[in-house]
């Protein structure tokens, strides 16, 4: 009877996470890191090829926040009040991308774009790290294998799918529309619009991302000890881990030449 409700609990986990994981990937191929939608936002901003450089670092540059989610739940006995409020503000931040063009031109346009996806990925960083936390407190070592490869199918789905309707979407506003059909200049999609179609864009990757997080919410969260380490000992402890020195040698090994 108490290996069913288990069964039960980690199925509710599953389900809960893979529709919340689905909803931040919409968010994520419409406004987040890596977001094609983002780049065309940037060319239509007449974004120059150190902006375009600019915007590809600061994905990068943004994982050199992921270890503050450690820091941030330290002395934290619960993970999730924080995942969730960096994760509404990183995702909200997004919304003002679609007014950007309305307020501002030129190249302060283009300085404002960096400087919110700076912010909006720099807290999903830190959420993401502190997530992790949270998720394998309450996913068994015996089924996280199979609980993190199921999210992954399901989210690399919802990326093609959504990154491809979503791009005929925003085809529709060139003056030659989709496959070279020529675009309706009298309506919505005029290419003049444009703008107004990214807003779009965005506030739907928003409002995918709030929906997500409402159901995260509905997860269940394990207490956890508060950590009386320093931070360099926290930093250092996975060198400590002789399961993750064996796997980079490994990996050193199995590197060609």
């Amino acid at each position: 009877m108490r290996s069913r409700r288990k069964d039960r609990g980690l199925g509710r986990i599953f389900r809960l996470s893979v529709a919340a994981g689905i909803f931040g990937q919409i968010f994520s191929t419409l406004s987040g890191s890596g977001s094609a939608f983002l780049t065309k936002f940037a060319v239509m901003l007449n974004a120059t090829p150190v902006h375009f450089a600019i915007l590809s670092a600061i994905g990068q540059v943004s994982q050199v926040f992921q270890p503050l989610g450690s820091l941030v739940t330290k002395r934290r006995t619960r993970r999730k009040g924080v995942v969730l409020t960096l994760q509404f503000i990183g995702c909200g931040t997004a919304l003002c991308f679609g007014a950007i063009p309305f307020i501002f031109s030129g190249v302060d346009a283009i300085y404002a774009v960096l400087l919110l996806f700076l912010l909006s990925v720099s807290l999903l960083s830190i959420a993401g790290n502190a997530w992790i936390g949270w998720i394998t407190d309450v996913v068994p070592l015996r089924v996280r294998g199979r609980f993190f490869s199921t999210l992954s199918r399901y989210v690399m789905l919802t990326a093609v799918g959504v990154g491809f309707v979503f791009s005929l979407f925003i085809d529709r506003f060139s003056p030659a529309g989709p496959s070279g059909i020529r675009a309706d200049t009298r309506g919505f999609f005029d290419p003049d619009n444009l703008p107004l179609g990214f807003a779009v864009i965005f506030l739907l990757g928003v409002a995918a991302a709030f929906s997500g997080l409402r159901i995260l919410s509905r997860l269940p969260e394990r207490g956890k000890k508060v950590e009386e380490e320093g931070a360099a000992g926290m930093f250092f402890l996975p060198m400590k881990d002789g399961n993750l020195r064996t796997r980079a040698s490994l990996l050193r090994l199995s590197e060609p030449g």
